[in-house]
């Protein structure tokens, strides 16, 4: 063999492990591609149940609220997500962004037992508008309502402290029953 063809046999060698290598470059390229959109898929996939078992669970949930206040001849309107029965309507001037209100409440589980209380925990003041910390559900019901106002409100778990609780006194997945006095304050 001459000098030539060793070259020749020794560049068609490497010509063809190049041509391998960007084969396999590729086909790792494309099956790392593969599997990014497949897990993609599958976390879409995990999302869309985790979704539809929470509109499952809501459902129940709501239901139960429903059961719950039909068995006392409560007669309640949902607003917003949130059941209000209005006990005292009060001197029917809304509130408006800005207003400062104070809060007296009393709070328990649809099981009847009671978890929180004004007389043992202080009112609640807070500003319309502004939010504050406390629940979704029970700013919701606060800022619907006018000054005077005594009304009986159930905030779904959802709308209170959600799946987990409040790590403390609100059990996990606990709807609310509130008995509030809301007045404003000058």
């Amino acid at each position: 063999m001459t000098n030539r063809s060793v070259r020749l046999i020794a560049l068609s060698v490497c010509l063809l492990c190049a041509c391998t290598r960007s084969y396999q470059e590729e086909d790792l390229s494309s099956c790392s591609s593969q599997a990014a959109e497949q897990a993609e898929k599958e976390k879409l996939s995990q999302e869309e149940k985790l979704m539809e078992a929470n509109k499952v669970m809501l459902k129940k949930e709501q239901e139960r609220i429903a059961s719950y206040i039909s068995r006392r001849g409560w007669d309640m309107e949902q607003k917003e997500g949130v059941y209000v029965q209005k006990l005292t309507k009060g001197n029917g001037k809304a509130f408006v962004q800005g207003d400062k209100v104070k809060v007296q409440y009393d709070c328990e589980l649809l099981t009847g037992e009671k978890i929180f209380s004004s007389k043992t925990d202080g009112d609640i003041v807070l500003t319309i508008g502004k939010g504050g910390n406390m629940p979704l559900g029970l700013q919701t019901a606060i800022e619907a309502m006018s000054d005077g106002t005594r009304a009986r409100v159930i905030v779904p778990y959802n709308m209170a402290y959600g799946l987990s609780g409040d790590g403390n006194k609100v059990p996990k997945s606990a709807s609310l029953v509130y008995v509030l006095s809301v007045s404003k304050l000058n």
